[in-house]
């Protein structure tokens, strides 16, 4: 039971996993009240109701253990501007049409469910159109907690990146990879790196790696090769020589994380 409970909390939220285990319950009270001659529709209630708690008990750890209540955010790094501008006076409303847009246009409905994404925003700004985040600098983008009872997570992006189309492409992979990794048992197990501050979890080694391959399908390249200052992202030498300093334990982490995002960032975004 507890698989197929964590194949629901996967794929819906609080209340779905409760109507699901409720179902199973009332089916399996119904066939026992059948097969020891009790009342069927006492069986029926009395499973439904075992079979709900169960499924709200399971549900509740899964998403404290799983780190579901943490919130994940993007920043440059201070990497310096590389031709991106901010306009104070676009609106949010245009702002927020083409986040939309460009999600609508990469992704399909069912990859959108699967990742977990529930609303996406622009956010407040800061003097040069970062997200504005409490004592944070330099954000691009801010994945923020699961929703408890819909099992998803709001992304909201920073006005510099929806006016941007190329960073809003890589924030937008980026934060998608984050609502992913709190859907499931976690990926992301913090680890340090003297070569990069960013590099500081399991999931983050695996998205930043990964951003390399984004930009390769984009086509990103300098010089014959890739590019990944013009996405913000970090040196493949740097990612390289953190990930051979992990344990064979954190690398187990690093390798189930890469796994479960190249889908993400294996797509050319129009």
């Amino acid at each position: 039971m507890s698989a197929g409970l964590g194949d629901v909390f996967s794929a819906s939220g609080f209340l779905s996993t409760v109507a699901n285990g409720a179902l199973t319950g009332a089916g399996t009270g119904g066939v026992t009240a059948l097969i020891t001659g009790q009342n069927f529709f006492e069986g029926v209630w009395k499973g439904a109701v075992i079979g709900g708690g169960v499924a709200a008990v399971s549900y509740t750890a899964s998403y404290l253990a799983n780190g579901s209540y943490k919130s994940y955010y993007t920043t440059d790094n201070e990497i310096a501007q590389n031709g991106e501008s901010y306009d104070a006076k676009i609106s949010n409303e245009t702002m927020n049409k083409s986040v939309n847009t460009k999600r609508i246009k990469n992704f399909t409905n069912e990859e959108i469910q699967e990742f977990g994404i529930g609303k996406e925003y622009v956010g407040k700004p800061t003097l040069d159109g970062h997200l504005l985040l409490g004592n944070e600098k330099r954000v691009l983008g801010w994945t923020k907690p699961v929703d408890f009872f819909t099992g998803k997570s709001d992304i909201v992006y920073s006005p510099l990146a929806a006016q941007n189309d190329i960073l809003l492409g890589k924030v937008m992979v980026h934060e998608t990879a984050h609502a992913f990794s709190q859907r499931f048992l976690s990926l992301s197990i913090e680890i340090n790196s003297s070569y990069d501050v960013r590099l500081n979890t399991t999931d983050h080694l695996a998205i930043y790696k990964l951003e390399h391959l984004y930009a390769t399908k984009q086509l990103y390249f300098k010089n014959g090769y890739v590019d990944i200052t013009k996405i913000k992202g970090v040196f493949m030498e740097d990612i390289n020589f953190t990930y051979n300093a992990l344990s064979p334990f954190e690398k187990l982490f690093f390798n189930k994380a890469y796994d479960s995002f190249y889908k993400i960032f294996n797509r050319f975004m129009k």
